[in-house]
């Protein structure tokens, strides 16, 4: 479960950070002639969509690692099935490295 959500988040933030620089390219370029400030509107707005989808990035990476959820009370430590925050990874993702950016079952997902 963590990890799809995770990597939904990844390719999410590679989309709008791709998104941002052909936007801006193409705004840049052509309205490079005219020195008004609305050009970089939409750059802006797509800005804030990367800084979004960064935070729950950073809060899912951050549970992973203490081998919680945010239906537990994550501000406690949990001591059952806390790993360190390596093993806790390798846990969620699988020990192949080239599968980590494909939603593939990992270690956490067998019973």
């Amino acid at each position: 479960m963590f990890q799809a959500f995770v990597l939904y988040l990844f390719w999410g933030s590679l989309l709008n950070i791709f998104a941002f620089v052909t936007d801006f390219q193409l705004t840049y370029n052509v309205e490079s002639e005219d020195n008004s400030f609305f050009r970089y509107t939409t750059s802006f707005s797509c800005m804030m969509c990367i800084n979004i989808t960064l935070w729950p990035w950073m809060i899912y990476i951050f549970l992973i690692t203490r081998n919680t959820s945010m239906r537990n009370d994550w501000f406690t430590k949990q001591s059952t099935g806390d790993l360190g925050w390596r093993k806790n990874l390798l846990r969620v993702f699988g020990y192949n490295p080239l599968t980590w950016l494909v939603p593939t079952q990992g270690l956490y997902d067998v019973t």
